[in-house]
């Protein structure tokens, strides 16, 4: 299975996979949020985004570019997060106006945001959600360095972010949602964990969300991420970790 992983992508196929292979990637029973079963058709005309994730939410087929690194990607995640993505697409629908098309409320914004360049992260550790929104890096990337190694696990969820990831630029940012997990989760084989990590993420996607719910993470700063981030002074560049507010 692809796993969204930074280190896994070295390990992309080295030849465009057919749309019959990434349908049999996808795990068993996955639907839209309108019930339809999910299956990957070629993409025959363009559509407006709404129109685009209307047609998925009532048909379950989702168009897909052969030879796209965008499509690929995204193909990839609805095979690793397919409960979150049918809910995602289901708020697109849900908050989208056909009087307004082009109209994006919060809600809408917000599941834009994950879908385009989201990152879960799955921890132990409840403060990281709030020290990434206070953009307090060196006590969440630099002093908390080994908890991200030993009780978090990053995984990419955006699929525009993974186009990114191909070439990787030091201001490249995630929207990260952060799922606090219990120790025994981050033990499970990796499938399983992948799944576990899918359901809790639609859980959370059950309540509303804004923008504001995923604060900006630059992704080449998490621990492990960019061998260059090893040194502390990695994170002295404020262009990219710029200083936030403060605690009060």
């Amino acid at each position: 299975m692809l796993l969204p992983l930074w280190q896994h992508l070295p390990d992309l196929p080295t030849s465009w996979p057919t749309l019959n292979e990434l349908n049999q990637w996808l795990p068993p029973g996955v639907i839209s949020g309108g019930g339809q079963d999910i299956l990957f058709v070629e993409q025959v005309r363009s559509m407006a985004a709404l129109d685009y994730e209307r047609h998925i939410l009532e048909t379950g087929q989702i168009p897909t570019r052969p030879g796209c690194w965008h499509d690929f990607f995204n193909a990839a995640m609805w095979i690793c997060f397919p409960h979150s993505k049918a809910r995602l697409n289901w708020i697109h629908v849900s908050q989208g106006s056909e009087d307004q098309p082009n109209r994006r409320g919060p809600a809408r914004n917000a599941a834009t945001l994950l879908d385009e360049s989201g990152v879960v992260v799955a921890t132990l550790h409840p403060w990281m959600a709030r020290a990434n929104a206070d953009h307090r890096w060196r006590q969440l990337l630099v002093e908390a360095r080994e908890s991200w190694h030993a009780t978090a696990l990053p995984l990419l969820l955006g699929h525009g972010l993974a186009e990114q990831c191909l070439v990787p630029y030091p201001g490249m940012t995630a929207r990260a949602v952060y799922l606090t997990v219990d120790p025994a989760l981050l033990d499970l084989p990796g499938p399983e964990r992948l799944a576990a990590v899918d359901r809790l993420l639609c859980q959370r996607l059950q309540s509303p969300i804004t923008p504001s719910d995923f604060p900006p993470l630059p992704i080449l700063g998490i621990p492990g991420w960019d061998p260059a981030n090893a040194d502390p002074g990695f994170y002295d560049n404020i262009r990219v970790f710029r200083p936030g507010r403060q605690p009060g």
